[in-house]
């Protein structure tokens, strides 16, 4: 759809939520199989891949980062309307309709945290390892008013991220408490994980540890971030 690859994994059970994951790569099936071990309740995946990563999740545009060449373009919107308008009632149109979560890993984990500032789509989010140290991003997310505000959000961090020489990145600690705790002090159920090792470990246990906490408020064991 739209030049990217929408994979719908379906619980087989009626009323049951969706997460909505937008990804790198298609591994909506490792995901699927890291929540069955960890024992989620039932609910439906839909994994959006082949996406053009620093345009479609970042929410303004942005100078680079790592390299000349990740500047970042601001298409978030664009993809936003994309996913709400176009790839939501093809699955529901499958699924039938329901609780929707928005989640995803890295940027598409910033992109989760953004969501709901400019849509009423989804009722929770997951950001796992999320790009929260995007320039500006704290502040807007402090600044500005919900379309619709989230019943929870869980997000996450590996232990090693913020053990960076890149002075932007190596807030992403800072940058995610700040936001739970502006989260925290609206009313939001809101937690933030650390996970062992650096940005790229575990990443489909990490989006599933996610999901878990969400679909089962089974508040994860916390460790608080330095």
């Amino acid at each position: 759809m739209g030049g990217r690859t929408v994979t719908v994994y379906a619980s087989g059970e009626e009323g049951v939520p969706t997460v909505y994951a937008s990804m790198y790569v298609e591994a909506g099936g490792e995901v699927m199989a890291r929540c069955s071990e960890l024992g989620c309740p039932a609910f439906n995946l839909v994994s959006v891949s082949g996406l053009e990563w620093n345009r479609d999740l970042s929410p303004w545009p942005a100078d680079s980062v790592m390299t000349e060449d990740d500047g970042f373009a601001g298409g978030a919107d664009a993809y936003l309307a994309f996913l709400t308008d176009e790839i939501v009632p093809y699955a529901e149109s499958l699924l039938g309709g329901g609780d929707r979560i928005v989640a995803g890993y890295s940027m598409a984990g910033l992109f989760a945290i953004y969501a709901p500032y400019a849509t009423d789509a989804f009722s929770a989010c997951v950001s796992a390892s999320g790009s929260l140290w995007y320039p500006g991003f704290t502040e807007f997310a402090e600044t500005h008013d919900f379309r619709r505000r989230p019943r929870s959000v869980y997000m996450s961090v590996g232990t090693k991220e913020h053990r960076t020489p890149n002075p932007v990145m190596r807030r992403v600690n800072d940058c995610t408490a700040r936001i739970r705790d502006m989260l925290v002090a609206g009313g939001t159920e809101a937690v933030f994980e650390l996970n062992p090792g650096n940005h790229f470990r575990d990443g489909d246990l990490r989006l599933a540890k996610g999901i878990a906490w969400t679909l089962s408020r089974r508040r994860p064991h916390y460790v608080e971030a330095r």
